[in-house]
């Protein structure tokens, strides 16, 4: 068994929004979100490259004027989401733990190769490891999903050895448990 106590800080809720933010591009469902955004992408560079004057690209022909422009604009769609997810994530995790009172409470838990037991002030849960769908980590914090946008996050500063760090991952792993994002 594994005991740990920690109080959420904006530096934990900034780690586990960013790791959420790049394990969801990993994730078997997240080609729909990817197309969703490619087809508007497509279409809003398509829209601009007709409306705007050709000053900055006259030096190139036409069609490559056209192609280099909606290829720019389309590769920055791409890069603005998961840049501003990053850039944000710390703002947000700020807000977080003003508004949501829940959330800045002190956490105790208890892990086994059962599951973990979560106890606050406000509230408490027992979680079988088969109630998760997921798991993923970094340096700084381990997430358990619940769903593919729903997770509990665990600092590893509350853990306080490797060795903790390396029975939970066994027991994630034993419990059948898929590995999401594996970049560290």
């Amino acid at each position: 068994m594994i005991d740990i106590a920690f109080t959420p800080t904006v530096a934990d809720l900034t780690a586990a929004q960013r790791l959420a933010g790049l394990s969801s591009f990993f994730r078997r469902s997240a080609w729909k979100e990817w197309l969703s955004v490619a087809m508007v992408g497509i279409a809003v560079a398509g829209f601009v490259s007709y409306l705007r004057a050709d000053k900055w690209t006259a030096f190139l022909p036409v069609f490559q004027r056209e192609a280099f422009f909606c290829i720019t604009l389309f590769v920055g769609l791409f890069a603005l989401v998961p840049v501003g997810m990053y850039i944000c994530a710390p703002l947000l995790a700020r807000r977080a733990l003003h508004t949501r009172k829940t959330l800045a409470e002190h956490y105790t838990m208890q892990l086994d190769e059962q599951g973990m037991r979560v106890q606050a002030q406000s509230s408490s849960a027992d979680i079988k490891w088969s109630g998760f769908t997921g798991w993923s980590e970094n340096a700084q914090t381990l997430l358990l999903y619940r769903s593919a946008r729903m997770y509990q996050f665990i600092p590893k500063r509350a853990l306080t050895t490797p060795a903790d760090i390396d029975r939970l991952r066994g027991w994630l792993i034993a419990a059948g448990l898929p590995r999401i994002a594996p970049l560290r």
